[in-house]
């Protein structure tokens, strides 16, 4: 059960127990005034009744005394009116049914009435003749006092519900500042940070309310915090600190999420772009000298692919830079790597570089889904080819993708070179070189190897 229903619940039970209160002490100080009233009109009236019965009764004129009895009884303010003889006889009697018309039953008996009679001695002369008993009729009590009753329930009625509605709109209003910091706490879950004002005027809602508002701000401080500290996180974790691109495990990830397409990849390239001798630039011209090449080369990266083409780019390491370009097919592919090829060899001619000898970039483009690792060995594969064929050269190959093919990359390569070794499999076989028209003479001797 929420506050404000226990509030409003707590109201109404005092509400009611006062009622009951204020409606037990009026009916009582009603009951016993009205008792009093009752006998006192009894009295008065047997007193009254009994003096004008003694000439009557002196001269035993009984029928002038049924008449005058039935006078004050046909009246309807009493139940009994007995007159009885010196020695308890009744001589006349008239006696009225408690029958009260427009009072419940269960009312008269929740409240009975208890009305003394009066009594008055009847004389003949200088000799009592007899007793005259005389009882007021509770009827127009009862309907005093259920009137009383009905009005006073009726009061408290109206007054309830007034009391009811008035009060649950300032238990509302009062309470608002609670329902707004339950509000907060919610807010809070989603990352929403309000701040409750004005503040209420409820000394205790407004401590409560203060601190709630401490506590928001405290707490915005702190998720930006830990916000900031994780976008730090994720930056250093995908992105390259000097040229702002993504990183190795940043291109990864695109190539893992654009692959798990399954057979919805249809096609794709990635360039494999190489900054040559940029160790020997760095040894020469200083480290700045390097980054500045670097950083000017993923901007012209940046600048041919632009906006139009879906592509991601990362600096793999050193000078490698990794390009994919997910849905691209041969054509746009030799595009790119011929455009980035003359691009970079620019920068000769901007005093980055001190070599005529800029760059390489080799690529592949595939049809069905293949593996970052795939795509980088076989890209590594391509770039070689393109090294091979002269300085700021380009070279795109197909690339069938097979999981059971293994890769045959820079470290494959290495891997089988060192077995090789290990296991003494190399085969050296030698030539010798002459001179033109000297046949005998040897130059020098040519030497080939031969992994068997």
């Amino acid at each position: 059960m929420t506050l404000y229903r226990q509030l409003l619940l707590f109201t109404m039970i005092l509400g009611f127990l006062l009622f009951i209160g204020v409606w037990i002490l009026k009916l009582q100080s009603t009951q016993q005034f009205l008792e009093h009233q009752l006998e006192a009109h009894a009295q008065d009236t047997a007193t009254s009744l009994a003096l004008s019965m003694s000439p009557l009764v002196a001269a035993e004129d009984f029928a002038g005394v049924e008449t005058m009895m039935n006078a004050i009884y046909d009246r309807g303010y009493y139940k009994e009116i007995t007159f009885s003889d010196i020695q308890g006889e009744v001589v006349s009697n008239r006696l009225a049914s408690l029958e009260i018309d427009g009072v419940p039953n269960w009312f008269i008996q929740l409240l009975p009435l208890n009305a003394p009679g009066g009594t008055s001695l009847v004389m003949a002369g200088w000799k009592q003749a007899g007793n005259l008993y005389v009882e007021s009729h509770p009827g127009f009590a009862y309907r005093s006092l259920w009137s009383t009753f009905a009005h006073i329930t009726g009061y408290f009625l109206l007054t309830g519900f007034i009391v009811f509605i008035t009060g649950s709109i300032a238990l509302k209003y009062l309470l608002r500042p609670l329902r707004r910091v339950e509000e907060q706490a919610e807010a809070i879950c989603r990352r929403e940070y309000t701040i409750q004002e004005p503040l209420p005027r409820t000394r205790e809602l407004k401590r409560v309310v203060t601190s709630m508002n401490k506590m928001t701000g405290r707490v915005q401080e702190m998720f930006e915090e830990q916000s900031l500290v994780a976008e730090k996180l994720r930056e250093s974790a995908y992105r390259d600190p000097l040229t702002g691109l993504g990183n190795r495990r940043f291109l990864e990830a695109q190539i893992d999420g654009t692959m798990a397409g399954g057979d919805n990849v249809a096609k794709g390239v990635f360039l494999f772009a190489q900054i040559q001798e940029l160790q020997i630039l760095n040894e020469e011209k200083g480290y700045n000298a390097g980054d500045e090449l670097l950083v000017r080369s993923a901007e012209i990266i940046y600048e041919i692919l632009g906006s139009d083409i879906p592509h991601s780019i990362a600096r793999l390491t050193g000078g490698d830079f990794g390009i994919f370009l997910p849905d691209a097919d041969k054509a746009d592919g030799e595009k790119v790597a011929s455009e980035l090829a003359l691009r970079l060899t620019g920068l000769s001619s901007e005093v980055l570089s001190f070599s005529d000898n800029v760059c390489s970039v080799g690529g592949i483009y595939y049809n069905n889904p293949c593996s970052f690792k795939e795509l980088l060995a076989k890209a590594d594969t391509a770039l070689a080819v393109s090294r091979h064929e002269g300085p700021n050269g380009w070279y795109l190959e197909s690339a069938d993708c097979d999981e059971n093919q293994p890769l045959q990359g820079k470290l494959w390569w290495r891997e089988n070179l060192e077995l090789s070794l290990a296991e003494r499999s190399i085969n050296l076989y030698g030539q010798h070189v002459v001179k033109p028209g000297a046949p005998n003479v040897p130059l020098h001797m040519e030497l080939y190897s031969r992994i068997t």
